[in-house]
Order: C-alpha cells, then structure tokens, then sequence
C-alpha cells in the first residue's frame, strides 16, 4: 500500500501544483490508516450455499408477487439482471456486501416503492458504533452534487451552494452514479432517487465506502477552484435509510392551513405526507368548514415533498376539491392474494417463510378496470374556486398520483417542479418478506394502479407541472431568500384577479 502511494504521488507532482502535493499526501496517509469500522460491524460471513439459497428466494419471490417487475424493461432485461448478480455469488460475502448486490437489482427495476434492506440485527449494530463521515450535508441539482451545509462551522473550504467536483479523487458525477446503483426510484427518472441520496448523502457514502478520516475535496466556489483536506466527523448515527428496516417516510406529520396576508382571499394546505390516519377525517372537515366561513377563493395544495401514505386519506381530501364524480384510478392489478401476502408478511417477521410457502401462492394476473359505479362521490360542500396543486421531486406514490389525478379530472394550475412519481400509476401496498438465510427485508409492492392517464404511453416520468419554477441552488432545501414557487403562484393569482377584473 506505502509503494501505492508512493507512485500516486509521484504522478501527480507532474499533473499537479506542488502546493496541492502535500494535501494529496496526506490524504492517501490518512486513507491507508483508516480504521473500517463500517466493515467491523459486519462481521458474520454467509456460505455460498446460504447466499444463493436467499437469492433463489429473492428473485422467485419478485417474480410472483411484484406488479410492475416488467414495467419498464422486458423479461430478458430483467433476467439478464438477475443472472448477473447470481455469478457474483461465488465467495462467501458479509451481509453489507450481499446487500449490495442485491440493492444493485433492485435499483434497475423502475420501482420506487421496492426496496432491499439490512436486517434489524445489522441496523442495531451499525448504529451502536461510532463512524467517520463526510462533515457536510450535500444534495443533488442537474446532475451535480453541491454542499447544502457544512456540519462543523470551522471547515471554512465548505462554503453553502460550492459545487463538489471530486471527492477522494473520484469525481462528482462518478459518485452520484455510483449512488444511483444502490436506491430506487420510479420509471426512468432519477428525480426520486436524487431526492433520497441527497437527504441522506454522508451516511449512504459511508456504507458504500467504509469509514475514512479525512476527505480531500475540489469544489467550484461561484467560479473559483479550491482543493483541501478536511477531517472527517466522528458520530454515532443510524444507518441511511436507503439500507434500514424502518424508513423515515413512515413517520406521520399533519398538514396545516395558512391564510397568508400577501394573498387574499388564498389558503395554503401543506400536506406533508399522507399518514395522518387517525385524524384526517376531522381535519379534512375543519378545514374546508374554515374555507367555507372565509369565503377563500383561491385554494393551494402544497404537495411538495411529500412522500405518499395512505391512499384513503388522498381519496378523501379529494373529495373536498373534485367539482363532480370522479375516479380515483382508473384500474389496478396484481398478481397474488393481498390477504395471502399480507399473512405471510406477518409470518416471515416472527417465524419466517420458505421457497414453497412463496412458490405456493402462484401466479395470475387480476385486473380490474374501473367503471362509472367506481366513481367517487363528492362532497355536499365542495370547494369550486381557483385550485393550484405545488409539487417538486418529492412528491411520491399517493402525492404524485393525487396530483395526477387532480390535473386529469378537474380545473387546476401545477406548479413547480416534475414529480418524483410516476404520472402513469403508481405501485401500492408495500409489504416486507424476510430473506431465509441472511435476514435482509425485501420490501415489494402488491398493487400497481392505473391513473387517469391509463391510456396514455407510460413515459416512465413524473406529472409536469403547467408552470415550472426551477429552484435556485441556495433555495433547494431551505427558502432564506424566498420560496420562488410560492412568489410564481402569487403572480398568477395576481394576474388572474386582474384578468377577472
């Protein structure tokens, strides 16, 4: 390893400026020094036998449950990926390193609700430990990774809004690809898969990467080249999402309504997700009561990142906004028994199931294709002024197919940004079956539903807002110098008043 280094920089004292040497140096020192606590914590190691007894388990149980495994690639496309991944399996692996193989698969698939995650015992243990991480947060714009924040306020060379073009000698694009193989997201867009890499971006780089002390950095700042070396922060944090039992998008936030000054006779919905099912009923009433008692004309729905949820709670709000009987969906499918699954989702938790408890499900396909009786009943109080719909790459499952649905069915202004979910349909019903051998959880869907657009081609992208606002990069995740969608619904409500007038 010193004699890797050693020729290292030696090439790069003819490439590079002699000041830069030493960071360079010292990088590498730093690097050959590391301590892989990421690696120590996975320190069970699987046979061969065991890893492709899992993988005939995990591949055959997509192959009969999953609704949309061939939506966006043929059959052959799909094999091709699998059989892939199942050569790799020659040596015995820790649970990281088959994770990753199988987070490979799942990554191609086009299904942003499917995912591979680590076992509860590996999520208990890497969280336990201290780990060396990247000391900033970044995130992701036009293909591009940019420092949101710094996590130490003396690393002075990480400036808000730089844009990152090398970690560790490996350029910015090069990481951002890297990441993608390992998180899913819908159809052939990268929009959701971006959004869940840069909420999460120095732990996922962490488990892909192992712990290293110190990260040697080339940023673009406004212009202005600046390389150095920083250190890493040491703390002990719960592994990313991307890879743990229980993600973060199950937590529950309730929406609020605002009645800003600037905008009258406006209110602003902020719907933050589409779990709240204990109290989206009475909520759901008390604010359109207040619409009604306030005489709002103007009605905004502020989807953006909100990652889904529960779709009777969507159906329901809906209900609240449609102008006449409406469709929510207009056809789903899905090839197993939900009850089925949903027991033996149960059972593979506390007892585990086999190859032939899945094998025994078989494999039909059902499709029910909605009639006028499937249409959904609005209410006697309905809102029927001016409806605006904001929405950006966060907005997934139920949030984007809300909006979809919406725009297909009813009169409405969308702002802002392409939606992370697909604006054809949507998978649905996401239910985890524990691997036999290693204990990973494969998280899949059961129901794929169609959207009002169903007989339209499936682009395999998110619903386009009519009028696209690009956030500025210092605006991207927090709005200090304004919210340029909230300014753009202004000036169309503005506009449209003055129209009317």
């Amino acid at each position: 390893m010193e004699k890797f280094v050693s020729d290292i920089v030696s090439i790069f004292s003819r490439l590079m400026k002699p000041a830069y040497i030493l960071i360079f140096f010292l990088w590498c020192n730093g690097l050959c020094k590391a301590q892989d606590t990421v690696k120590n914590v996975f320190t069970k190691y699987y046979t061969v036998n065991q890893l492709k007894s899992d993988f005939v388990f995990f591949r055959t149980t997509l192959e009969i449950i999953h609704p949309s495994l061939y939506r966006y690639h043929p059959k052959d496309t799909i094999d091709a990926y699998f059989n892939k991944a199942s050569v790799q399996l020659d040596h015995p692996m820790n649970e990281l390193e088959y994770w990753k193989i199988l987070a490979h698969v799942i990554a191609k698939l086009g299904s942003g609700h499917t995912s591979v995650v680590l076992s509860d015992a590996a999520y208990r243990q890497y969280g336990s430990v201290q780990h060396d991480l990247i000391p900033a947060n970044l995130y992701i714009h036009n293909d591009r990774l940019y420092i949101r924040s710094r996590l130490r306020s003396t690393d002075s060379l990480l400036t808000c809004g730089s844009e990152v073009l090398a970690i560790n000698n490996v350029s910015g694009p090069a990481i951002l690809n890297k990441m993608r193989e390992f998180v899913s997201g819908d159809g052939y867009s990268n929009t959701f898969k971006d959004r869940r890499i840069s909420s999460q971006f120095n732990y996922l780089y962490n488990l892909i990467n192992g712990d290293q002390y110190q990260f040697f950095f080339v940023l673009n700042d406004k212009g202005k080249i600046k390389r150095g070396v920083v250190k890493a922060v040491n703390t002990l944090r719960p592994i990313p999402s991307a890879a743990r039992p229980v993600a973060s998008s199950t937590i529950s936030y309730l929406p609020t309504i605002k009645y800003p000054q600037d905008m009258l006779g406006t209110a602003v919905i902020t719907i933050p997700n589409f779990r709240y099912e204990k109290e989206y009923e009475a909520l759901h009433a008390r604010f359109f009561k207040e619409v009604r008692q306030r005489n709002i004309t103007n009605l905004v729905i502020d989807l953006r990142n909100n990652p889904g949820g529960k779709l009777k709670i969507s159906n329901d709000l809906m209900s609240y906004i449609m102008t006449h009987r409406y469709y929510y969906g207009v056809a789903d499918e899905r090839y197993v028994n939900i009850s089925r699954i949903e027991y033996l989702s149960k059972k593979s938790v506390s007892e585990g199931v086999s190859l032939a408890d899945i094998q025994n499900l078989g494999h039909s396909l059902y499709r029910h294709n909605y009639d006028n009786d499937s249409r959904q009943e609005v209410r006697m109080h309905e809102f029927k002024g001016k409806l605006y719909v904001l929405i950006n790459e966060g907005s997934f499952s139920a949030a984007a197919l809300f909006a979809t649905m919406v725009k297909n069915q009813r009169d409405c202004i969308i702002l802002g940004e392409e939606t992370g979910g697909n604006a054809y349909g949507s998978d649905a019903d996401v239910n985890p079956i524990i691997l036999p051998e290693t204990h990973l959880k494969l998280n899949l869907p059961i129901d794929w539903i169609y959207a009002p657009t169903y007989q339209s081609k499936n682009t395999g992208g998110g619903l386009k807002p009519d009028i696209q606002v690009s956030v500025p990069l210092s605006s991207s995740y927090n709005f200090k110098e304004g919210d340029p969608v909230l300014d753009a619904l202004k000036e169309n409500i503005k506009a449209f008043a003055t129209k009317a007038d």
